[in-house]
Parts: structure tokens; C-alpha cells; sequence
């Protein structure tokens, strides 16, 4: 066994697609040269396990998605999901009742 690896990977550029079991935590990525494939790849592979379309990456730098506006990159998809979840939080708070205090019995 060898020393592991202290070096992060370096992507190539193209289109980038992630999929995964339904339940599982193993990722895998795959780099296609052009969109087309990709969404070719991406319909046959939605029926059977969970993908997300990364986006584009050029020079070592994550680009808008062309088919999905307004995400970049792979952190995309969890950056919205946590505005959504902080939408959703100060929009639900309700407001509570003042306690009211016991009232004193007449002896």
C-alpha cells in the first residue's frame, strides 16, 4: 500500500454529468464533449438512478448550465436548496400567543 494521493484531481474540460444509486452514497461523474450526449446519457440513465447535470467546465472554472438557468457548478444544486429551505423558514414562523399569567383565586 502506498502513501494516498494529497493532490485534488484536476477535470478536464467539457460537460459534466453525476449520477448515483437511489440511496446509495457511491458518485460517479462522466465527461462528455458536447450537451447532446450528455442529455442523451442523462434520459437513459433518470429512469434507473439519480443524475445531476454539473454544468460546463472550461479552464479549470464551472460555467452556467446550458440547459438550467441561474446554477454553476456542482455546489449549485445545494446552494439552492438551502435558500429554498431558509424561504420556507421565515415564511412559516408564526406567532405565539402571549402566556397568560394565573389568575388569583378570592379566599
Amino acid at each position: 500500500m502506498g502513501r494516498p494521493p494529497t493532490k485534488e484531481a484536476v477535470l478536464r474540460d467539457g460537460f459534466y454529468l453525476q449520477f448515483r444509486n437511489k440511496g446509495a452514497n457511491w458518485v460517479g461523474k462522466m465527461r462528455f464533449d458536447d450537451y447532446e450526449s450528455l442529455l442523451a446519457t442523462a434520459k437513459t440513465y433518470e429512469k434507473q438512478k439519480e443524475v445531476v447535470i454539473l454544468g460546463e467546465l472550461k479552464n479549470g472554472v464551472w460555467l452556467k448550465n446550458a440547459g438550467e438557468k441561474g446554477q454553476s457548478g456542482p455546489k449549485a444544486k445545494t446552494i439552492a436548496k438551502s435558500k429554498a429551505i431558509k424561504e420556507v423558514k421565515t415564511k412559516t414562523k408564526t406567532k405565539t400567543a402571549p402566556k397568560k399569567s394565573p389568575s388569583k383565586k378570592a379566599k
